[in-house]
């Protein structure tokens, strides 16, 4: 630094060690705000956990009375591959025999093509395609092909134009005709409907795939069967699968939130920290809110679970378990099936997806004023960085005292070096002085 620095060269004192050990003393009271600092950063970040966790609770209790899971579903399913169907709206309940006599067939023509030398064209029903001079049969097929107004498509096989209707069934009758071009005997093949049973009775659709026989049920004819295919709708009602996995992703979100809660309130204190790590544990422990939030939401599932085979506090063997001690859920999904057969409807009540407050509600009460943009765990949070800010501002003040000190002190055995150096100068001015007066 500036200014004189002697180093102890003439007091023979290492000025520097000493300044340092000085300085050293000055800060513990700097480490003892650091560790605080690291104290409260842990605290904020264990309310950011705790924060996360319910909110992912939340999420999965609003999961639970989502209109979209408890729409009400059908099941169709077909005994045939020859005989698809999906459902396209409400249909009724029970069983149908679908058989397939043959397919819906679209009207074909097959013709020679004879290049032309000048310009020429092709009349496809009530509109002309324009051929340039020259024109091959592949050239023919790209124009037909390029206006799907004409209702039919072009083929190139084997030099033969071939012609079908866009649409299957009796009338997807066309005619084509043109310079050059002249239909192979034999080659014509009318379109045709398809012919099917519903249920015994023969029915006709020119496409194969039929929507009017069953209503909100479309099928599609693949093959000719040999044996009726069965057709079963099932009874309306939610899907019962998707409403088992929403109550298994609740249970996993409520005991991964138990588990994080319960690891933070049992997390004891350090007293007297003396390292980061030290002061870093038992950022929330025993804490009061925490604790709170934790003995509400086993009362809520304590209170509406029961019935639908979610419980708290299960003994394995006479005993409790770890998991039952910590509050955690078990499902018992055997009677969480037989409850949702049995009576969806009250299933759907207890769940809170009926319009009536239920489980998820009652969850969401609890976790709404904890979790949401300006509620409990925000503002605690706020608090923690109103004091971190504080501890920042001590801890740069700290260093600028610090600084200053050393600063300071360093100026101080500066002089003091200076003046040992004045002193032990005058002090040799003197001794000469006596022995020249001495000597004469």
């Amino acid at each position: 630094m500036a200014g004189l620095q002697l180093g102890g060269l003439v007091s023979g004192m290492d000025t520097s060690a000493v300044i340092d050990q000085l300085i050293q003393v000055e800060s513990q009271g700097k480490t003892r705000l650091t560790l605080r600092q690291t104290a409260e950063q842990a605290k904020q970040d264990a309310l950011k956990d705790v924060q996360t966790q319910l909110g992912k609770l939340k999420t999965a209790a609003g999961d639970l009375r989502s209109v979209l899971l408890w729409a009400d579903k059908q099941s169709v399913e077909s005994s045939s591959a020859k005989v698809g169907v999906r459902q396209t709206a409400g249909a009724g309940p029970g069983g149908h025999t679908v058989g397939v006599v043959s397919l819906a067939t679209a009207e074909q023509h097959t013709f020679s093509f004879t290049e032309q030398a000048g310009a020429s064209s092709i009349t496809i029903g009530a509109k002309t395609v324009n051929l340039a001079a020259g024109a091959k049969v592949g050239d023919a097929v790209a124009a037909i092909n390029g206006d799907a107004t004409l209702g039919v498509f072009a083929v190139d096989v084997g030099g033969k134009l071939v012609l079908s209707a866009r649409t299957t069934g009796e009338d997807s009758a066309f005619t084509a005709s043109g310079a050059g071009l002249a239909e192979v005997p034999g080659t014509a093949r009318p379109g045709a409907d398809a012919v099917y049973t519903l249920d015994g009775v023969q029915k006709t659709s020119p496409t194969n795939v039929v929507t009017d026989a069953l209503p909100g049920v479309e099928l599609t004819l693949k093959g000719r069967t040999t044996e009726d295919a069965d057709i079963t709708v099932g009874n309306p009602g939610p899907d019962a699968a998707a409403v088992k996995d929403k109550v298994k992703a609740f249970i996993e979100a409520y005991n991964g939130t138990v588990e994080t809660l319960q690891l933070k309130l049992d997390d004891k204190r350090v007293a007297n920290a003396t390292t980061t790590t030290d002061a870093k544990r038992g950022a929330l422990y025993g804490d009061s809110g925490v604790r709170a939030v934790l003995s509400e939401l086993r009362g809520v599932l304590g209170e509406l679970g029961g019935p639908l085979g979610i419980t708290t506090g299960k003994a394995t063997g006479g005993a409790a378990s770890a998991d039952s001690l910590k509050g955690k859920l078990s499902f018992d999904e055997t009677a969480f099936n037989e409850k949702l057969a049995a009576d969806p409807l009250s299933v759907r009540t207890l769940l809170g997806g009926g319009g009536v407050d239920g489980l998820a509600q009652a969850v969401e009460k609890v976790l709404a004023p904890q979790v949401e943009a300006d509620g409990i765990l925000a503002q605690r949070q706020k608090g923690s960085q109103a004091e971190l800010s504080s501890i920042k501002s001590s801890l740069d003040a700290f260093d600028k005292r610090l600084e200053t000190k050393e600063q300071r002190l360093r100026v101080q055995f500066a002089a003091m070096e200076a003046a040992l150096l004045k002193s032990q100068s005058a002090q040799s001015d003197l001794a000469n002085l006596i022995a020249s007066m001495g000597s004469s």
